[in-house]
């Protein structure tokens, strides 16, 4: 056919001007270039508005600080090309702001439109960001010793006649740090709940963590104690008061001579025992005394000791007093 033949496309090829056929690589490269330039004035023509919502706001601060509120989400609202608003992912948006921490400087409002960032677009320009500030509370690094406090709640669980005497923590301070804010009225850090039930009748020892406080910064050194727990049979102590102090004698005294106390003749006495026993005690079931047997001799005598015995089992006497008495001891004392 004629439209193959070599000849028609040399004449097509002479009537082409030099200018068109000088270079034609570049002025192809020119063409595209062209051509892009058109496609991103077209593109950049027309503007949309991109809301984007829930953006988090990441404050970063200087190490030894921290930040007390955690800002919330904000919604950034963006200006974009037409094929930029086709592609813009939530997860491409962000906004970071870094504080300069002042000393004596408490809190510091930031404008986040000044911080906010898109990444991998062009054509995307910053419009809004509601709230337009947020402020955030930054307070220093410290590090104290507090005190150790047991936590004994359980202990209504142990048996009837069974208490907790004694608890002591290893080591009894702990180093906690955290902001200066919270440590300042930090008096001291309890442990957790110490287990004991109906089973537990003997001493024992145990690892306790410490309970912190959630969401306060607070961090610990040790984050566990040793607790010596001391358990018992439970004692209360009673003080029964005016109970008359009885004279052991021999029963010559009573014929040849006579006794008079010529002190208090009567003692408070106080007594220890479990509660079941300390419940049903009474006065008469304590007798104080003194031994006045050995006396051999008429006249005053001082400094008697006062001694005392229950007629109770699992009594014990803690205290007496007065502990001594003074005495006069002649044929001429009224008996």
């Amino acid at each position: 056919m004629r439209f193959f033949n070599r000849s028609f496309w040399e004449r097509l090829y002479s009537r082409i001007p030099d200018f068109i056929k000088n270079d034609p690589a570049r002025k192809l490269l020119a063409l595209a270039l062209a051509l892009l330039i058109f496609a991103y004035y077209h593109n950049n023509k027309v503007q949309h508005i991109v809301k984007v919502e829930n953006v988090p706001v990441k404050v970063t601060v200087p190490e030894g600080y921290y930040i007390l509120n955690k800002p919330a989400a904000v919604t950034v609202t963006l200006k974009c090309s037409t094929l930029a608003a086709k592609a813009v992912p939530e997860r491409n948006v962000r906004i970071q702001v870094p504080v300069k921490v002042q000393d004596g400087q408490e809190k510091y409002e930031i404008r986040l439109k000044d911080h906010v960032a898109v990444d991998a677009f062009f054509g995307i320009s910053v419009a809004d960001v509601f709230p337009q500030t947020v402020t955030v509370a930054v307070d220093k690094r410290v590090s104290r010793n507090v005190k150790v406090e047991i936590d004994l709640k359980q202990m209504r669980n142990l048996p009837e006649t069974y208490t907790v005497l004694k608890a002591a923590a290893q080591p009894e301070e702990v180093l906690v740090s955290g902001p200066s804010s919270l440590l300042k009225g930090l008096e001291k850090i309890n442990t957790k709940e110490i287990p004991l039930d109906s089973t537990v009748t003997r001493s024992f020892i145990y690892s306790a963590p410490l309970a912190l406080p959630e969401n306060t910064f607070l961090t610990v050194m040790p984050e566990q104690v040793m607790v010596s727990v001391t358990v018992d049979r439970s004692h209360i102590r009673r003080t029964f008061r005016g109970i008359p102090v009885k004279l052991l004698m021999p029963s010559s005294v009573n014929t040849t001579t006579g006794v008079e106390i010529i002190s208090s003749a009567t003692v408070d006495i106080t007594v220890s025992g479990i509660k079941s026993v300390m419940e049903s005690i009474t006065e008469k079931d304590i007798v104080p005394y003194a031994d006045v047997s050995r006396i051999s001799r008429d006249g005053l005598h001082n400094n008697i000791p006062v001694k005392c015995w229950s007629q109770k089992e699992g009594v014990s006497i803690q205290s007496v007093s007065p502990d001594n008495i003074n005495v006069r001891i002649g044929p001429h004392v009224s008996r």
